[in-house]
């Protein structure tokens, strides 16, 4: 392998420990979790601390629109009410207003870039993230979130065209040495597989295993860093399912608030 041994940290202690300094320039860095447990925030999480470690992000986030990509690091990044910042009800508006001056483009040296499906009118394909990477060169992360609303393209069946495209990624990351991460949903069933109650009656909170991937056995195989995560009710799990380190099977432990920005370890919370 031709690894760079370049480093971009998590957002969580634990985790950068883990994966023994956080994710590798030239990874390919799978995400799964069950439907509406939050992935999509978690990742967005590592992209806003990526950019503020001076790492450019481009951000395809094909579910949301631009808006709703940019509160949600605006809620990440200064903790303002997401739900306001959508309905437009934000109280300290004069604190977002200051808040927002600091990003002029003139001003900043590392970009952000979000793309949608208002900015993809043929879909998400290799050739478009390619030609974005070549025109960005600044950009040391890739995070596409919903790996199957990419457009696979392929002769076969959509589950190997699904393969093409997640080897095609692979090749890709390496290639221009960039962290990619990519954003699976994993099945209902296993979510009931895994799932139920503990002695309280609440939900237990329990991230897929690595065999219980969704479409496609590619993205799994073809990834080096497979996390899974989980969350309910405010806790949330991240399970490292497969990493080149020691840590595999090792669980971090977190306190979600999406709608103020905070998703923080547990154990650094307890001990505030």
């Amino acid at each position: 392998e031709n690894r760079t041994y370049k480093f971009i940290p998590t957002p969580y202690e634990s985790l950068t420990a883990h994966l023994g300094g956080g994710f590798e320039l030239g990874d390919y860095v799978l995400l799964q979790a069950y439907s509406n447990r939050g992935k999509s925030w978690i990742a967005s999480h590592i992209g806003v601390k990526s950019w503020l470690e001076g790492y450019g992000v481009l951000h395809y986030s094909p579910e949301l629109s631009y808006d709703q990509q940019a509160q949600r690091n605006d809620t990440l990044i200064g903790h303002f009410n997401n739900m306001h910042l959508k309905t437009g009800q934000l109280k300290n508006e004069d604190a977002y207003r200051e808040y927002l001056q600091a990003f002029n483009e003139e001003d900043q040296e590392t970009p952000y870039i979000i793309k949608t499906m208002e900015h993809l009118p043929k879909g998400l394909s290799i050739p478009v993230i390619e030609a974005d990477l070549i025109a960005n060169p600044e950009c040391k992360m890739v995070i596409i979130d919903g790996f199957n609303l990419m457009a696979h393209s392929g002769k076969g069946s959509n589950r190997d065209s699904m393969s093409t495209t997640s080897r095609q990624l692979r090749q890709l990351f390496a290639r221009h040495q960039v962290v990619g991460i990519v954003v699976h949903q994993t099945p209902t069933s296993a979510e009931k597989e895994n799932g139920g109650d503990d002695e309280d009656g609440a939900r237990i909170v329990a991230p897929a295993k690595i065999h219980q991937y969704s479409e496609t056995i590619a993205v799994i195989q073809d990834a080096c860093t497979v996390l899974s995560f989980d969350q309910h009710d405010g806790m949330g799990k991240i399970l490292i399912a497969k990493t080149r380190t020691p840590a595999v099977n090792k669980e971090i432990t977190l306190h979600c608030d999406y709608n103020h920005g905070y998703i923080k370890e547990a154990s650094i919370i307890d001990h505030i």
